[in-house]
């Protein structure tokens, strides 16, 4: 432990550092609400896809030398546009075309890292380096962000009503086709932030651990979203911190440390649960 901690030192209260703790308390704050509508919608596999979807554009921004999340946008884009197109066809449902798609993509994206002329880097598009962020990397982040909580606050006890119970919100007056659309929307970029800072193999955690955390202890919309925020930002900050004391693999120590936690609250509502039936 000891020669681990003397190996990060030289690191703490680098820009690197700084940068990179920004870049996921950012994406935490981000991807947590958003994971929240993810369970309400129950579309916790479609957004796995998506992010996995993102690869050839992660790799034709890597290549061109850009922020990461453009590109992540790009290849979601494509796979919108593709996902109706094959979904149209009789002998397949949504769920295969969702997962040929995905799979086609990531395969895709996969060898376009390595035609000439790229800078190659798969594993950090797989797997994620927060420490390789940048500003325009922070400056991305931080526009999702903003513009997301600005859309929460303002919709977001609507945007959770449709997700979990949308009968009763179409009764109530809510345009829950419209509320889907934005839920859809707002996964998209957070994914894609996600992606872009953790991989795109491990985005999916930023976005469902979080909202598992809170679960237990959440009441209403409002606060549930809030409280996804800051157990998203809380826990990608403290895997950052985790991964230097440990010497690891950045974004997969963060993965690791949101799936824990989301484990660790699991067990505990469990436990609870068992432990007032037997009262």
């Amino acid at each position: 432990m000891t020669g681990a901690i003397a190996s990060a030192w030289p690191l703490i209260g680098s820009d690197a550092l700084t940068r990179a703790g920004l870049e996921l308390l950012l994406v935490g704050a981000l991807a947590g609400p958003v994971g929240w509508l993810v369970l309400g919608e129950r579309i916790t596999f479609a957004a796995e896809s998506a992010a996995h979807a993102m690869l050839p554009g992660l790799a034709l921004a890597a290549a061109l030398s850009l922020p990461l999340a453009p590109g992540a946008l790009l290849g979601a884009a494509v796979f919108a546009v593709l996902l109706p197109i094959v979904s149209n066809e009789p002998r397949a449902g949504t769920g295969p075309a969702i997962a040929a798609l995905a799979t086609g993509a990531l395969a895709m994206g996969s060898i376009a890292v390595f035609l000439p002329g790229s800078p190659g880097h798969l594993e950090r598009l797989l797997f994620g380096e927060p420490l390789a962020a940048d500003n325009s990397d922070l400056l991305m982040a931080a526009a999702a962000t903003v513009a997301t909580w600005f859309l929460l606050v303002r919709y977001g006890a609507a945007l959770v009503a449709a997700a979990s119970d949308p009968v009763w919100a179409s009764s109530a007056g809510f345009a829950v086709g419209r509320l889907r659309a934005l839920t859809t929307g707002l996964v998209v970029v957070a994914a894609a932030v996600a992606a872009s800072t953790v991989g795109n193999l491990l985005a999916v955690a930023v976005l469902v651990a979080p909202p598992l955390v809170v679960r237990p202890f959440a009441h209403g919309a409002r606060s549930s979203l809030v409280s996804a925020g800051v157990a998203g930002a809380t826990l990608t900050v403290t895997g950052l911190a985790i991964a230097y004391l440990l010497d690891t693999a950045t974004g997969a120590t963060v993965a690791l440390t949101l799936v824990s936690g989301a484990l660790l609250a699991t067990a505990w509502q469990r436990l609870r649960g068992h432990a007032r039936a037997r009262a």
